[in-house]
């Protein structure tokens, strides 16, 4: 294996806005397969784009929060076989700011939402377009504003602008804030318009279409669009009744039989 790293400037921008980043950072990688006593040479490539820094700060003109940011300067780039052990570095300058707001997107997050063929080339349009004629790549930002600005009023983060007055210490108290004891306490869990149980963003009125028989297998769905309806065919054979959807849901994330089978080869 061989690893591409990079190490981003950290200025009084990255205070300025929060932003936080690893010494190293992985940037891109590649497996190569050496005979003993033998070299091979193998290409590793990037964007620019790809050093960019998180923001979870910036305030966008549609009233969102969060942007991509390359910030101007030096990057030192480290080929080696992992983040401690380099065999090379290179510098590369980065001449100005960029910031990837709404009016300026990056393009591997474009890439991400751009529509395919069976063969996995990009369409050139958004994959959303495909169900939605006037449908348009959409910019990153904060989706739970309310744990960001948690962790920025009432969390202490670590970061490199202090370390001696950010480190982690036995909490002294569990006390809630007043603030955050006030949104448990007015909860309702009936009415929230976000969570509640009535005419809220997870509720319907209509239970979902189970134990149908449409003979689709997951491996039927390879190279289909995320919007393509077949998707819907294949949740309509689930049954809600049986241990199939908690199998699903609990035993998919490293436990499935493959998984283990490859766990324990010999």
């Amino acid at each position: 294996m061989v690893q591409l790293y990079y190490s981003a400037p950290y200025t009084e921008l990255d205070v300025q806005y929060k932003i936080e980043n690893p010494v190293r950072i992985l940037l891109a990688f590649g497996k190569v397969s050496v005979p003993a006593g033998q070299s091979v040479t193998t290409e590793i490539t990037f964007s620019k784009e790809d050093m960019a820094s998180y923001c979870d700060t910036y305030a966008n003109a549609d009233c969102t929060i969060w942007c991509w940011m390359l910030e101007g300067g030096d990057y030192t780039i480290t080929l080696g076989k992992n983040s401690h052990e380099a065999w090379a570095t290179e510098t590369v300058s980065v001449a100005d700011t960029i910031w990837y707001t709404g009016e300026n997107i990056r393009q591997s997050d474009k890439d991400a939402q751009t529509g395919m063929n069976e063969n996995g080339e990009l369409l050139g349009y958004p994959a959303a377009a495909e169900a939605d004629p006037d449908a348009a790549y959409v910019p990153v930002h904060n989706r739970f504003q309310d744990s960001t600005d948690y962790m920025h009023t009432e969390a202490t983060i670590l970061t490199r602008n202090d370390w001696a007055g950010t480190q982690p210490t036995t909490p002294e108290s569990k006390e809630l804030s007043q603030a955050r004891l006030d949104r448990i306490i007015k909860f309702d869990i009936e009415n929230d318009s976000l969570l509640g149980n009535n005419n809220s963003m997870i509720s319907t009125d209509t239970q979902p279409v189970s134990k149908e028989s449409n003979g689709l297998t997951l491996s039927d769905m390879r190279g289909l669009n995320f919007y393509d309806g077949t998707w819907d065919l294949l949740l309509n054979q689930l049954d809600y009744d049986s241990d199939e959807l908690s199998n699903m849901l609990f035993n998919a994330a490293f436990t499935t039989r493959r998984w283990q089978a490859y766990q324990h080869r010999p």
